[in-house]
């Protein structure tokens, strides 16, 4: 099944594509979508540029073959002029005291046609040379499926990384916060000063982690310019309330048995496999008799001036003129080779055998795929949810440990466990989202019906800014609940 979006990749700013990606040195300020980001790969990123050009190359297989079974027509022509001086002629009995000077014009044409009436081997080369171009069409669809899901790993690994970078930047803050209040609960004797070294460990480590995590967004952005040609802009995150819909049909066996007759992988080498039928089948042809066809037209005309240097009146012309039709045919038969043909069938077989074991590797591995992404996006799904929940009680946790901490029961150390623990649940609950929508694609590109529908599926689900559900829940201790908190005996 070809995926329906491919023919919108060729369209897709030729201008671009034609031109230098690094004339494009940065994006605007607009944010960018999944769909931005995917059209400008179909433009500039070199991989699929190659792809293209090595299926438009396959392509011309198809002519090349043809071209050695249809009429070879050939026409030559040539002309030739000529001027011979003889010295002592004689002209029956009379010696001529001067040489005789003969000039001559020369005009050859000449028309070859040349048929095969019968060759086994080129007939089959005809049926490998559709199969080669077939393969390659489904070879060139499989690299646009997987500029699909390249673009949208890069993508979504960049929203990740921002995502940490904003989690480190607030977990920072909030330690230099509490840092400060614990440096203040010291001055006045509330806290050890155990309290305080800990606090200023865990701000040096914030401080170490948010460079990190800065370092990770530029590899990160630099890996989705590799592709797309171009600095991205903002991206676009998903929304709070994205729709986790479940795979259609709800069942695996119908994904793996799509995948293994769809998936592009094992149609390409399905192609393969013929063409490598046709390769036994030529091999053997070199066993069988070739039958062609000839046929020729010869015109030939010559025109011849001859005189006295010291007499030009003795003078003598004289035109020849002559066509001449020829046609033929040729058999021939091969006895014996060396042992060529015999080794070329052998190689033939063993290569076929490869690809016959090919094809089976390929749709085992689209069926295991098409398993692997369908459960992995039921769980995701789940996993999504199962993070959305851990948000909201790491977010209580960290409220409780706070009001523990202002009457004395819980310790700087808990405060920042706590602290900790929300802004890793919030980040990997959105990364979580992030590899939910990469399961979709992988899903759909696992039985070959990857289309842009399913990019523009995703695409409305996109509209919040990176790291903006990282909260940093710092409430004031005058508004924190200590009912119940007990604080330890002096």
């Amino acid at each position: 099944m070809s995926p329906r979006f491919f023919s919108l990749g060729l369209a897709l700013g030729t201008a671009l594509a034609l031109g230098s990606a690094p004339a494009l040195a940065q994006a605007d300020n607009d944010t960018m979508t999944l769909i931005d980001v995917y059209q400008l790969a179909v433009d500039n990123d070199p991989a699929i540029k190659e792809a293209r050009a090595n299926r438009d190359a396959a392509q011309q297989a198809w002519p090349l073959e043809r071209a050695n079974v249809l009429p070879q027509l050939s026409l030559s022509a040539e002309y030739s002029t000529g001027r011979q001086e003889a010295q002592r002629q004689t002209v029956g009995e009379v010696q001529l005291p001067d040489p005789v000077i003969t000039h001559s014009d020369t005009t050859t044409l000449n028309l070859t046609l040349n048929q095969t009436l019968f060759d086994w081997g080129r007939f089959q080369a005809l049926g490998r040379a559709r199969s080669e171009v077939a393969a390659a069409e489904a070879e060139y669809e499989t690299a646009m499926q997987d500029l699909v899901i390249r673009s949208a790993e890069a993508y979504f690994d960049l929203l990740a990384a921002l995502d940490e970078q904003a989690s480190a930047q607030a977990n920072e803050q909030a330690i230099e916060r509490q840092k400060e209040r614990a440096e203040r609960r010291f001055e006045v004797g509330l806290v050890a000063i155990t309290d305080v070294q800990e606090a200023r460990a865990a701000y040096d480590n914030a401080v170490a982690n948010r460079i990190d995590a800065e370092r990770t967004v530029n590899l990160r952005r630099e890996s989705l310019r590799e592709i797309i040609g171009i600095y991205p802009g903002q991206l676009a995150a998903p929304v709070e309330d994205m729709t986790l819909s479940r795979p259609d049909p709800a069942d695996p066996e119908a994904w793996s048995i799509q995948a293994q007759s769809n998936n592009l992988e094992v149609i390409a080498a399905r192609f393969d496999l013929q063409a490598a039928e046709s390769r036994l089948s030529e091999a053997r042809a070199e066993h069988y008799p070739t039958l062609n066809f000839s046929a020729s037209y010869n015109d030939f005309e010559q025109d011849e001036d001859a005189y006295v240097a010291g007499a030009p009146d003795m003078r003598e012309t004289g035109r020849s003129v002559s066509d001449s039709y020829s046609f033929g045919l040729s058999l021939e038969v091969p006895i014996f080779q060396g042992g060529r043909v015999v080794a070329q069938t052998s190689q033939a077989r063993s290569r076929m055998l490869a690809e016959t074991s090919r094809v089976e590797r390929l749709r085992r591995q689209a069926e295991r795929q098409a398993r692997d992404a369908y459960l992995g996006l039921l769980s995701e799904r789940s996993r999504v949810q199962a993070l959305a929940q851990a948000v909201e009680s790491n977010q209580t946790a960290l409220t409780s440990t706070q009001a523990g901490f202002e009457v004395g029961t819980r310790t700087t150390v808990d405060v920042l466990d706590a602290r900790q623990a929300l802004f890793q649940a919030q980040t990997s609950y959105a990364r979580s989202k992030y590899d939910f929508l990469l399961n979709k694609l992988r899903l759909k590109a696992a039985v070959g019906d990857l289309g842009m529908v399913d990019i523009e599926e995703i695409n409305v689900l996109l509209g919040a800014r990176p790291g903006e559900f990282v909260e940093d829940v710092e409430v004031d201790p005058d508004e924190l609940d200590t009912e119940g908190a007990v604080p330890p005996e002096s």
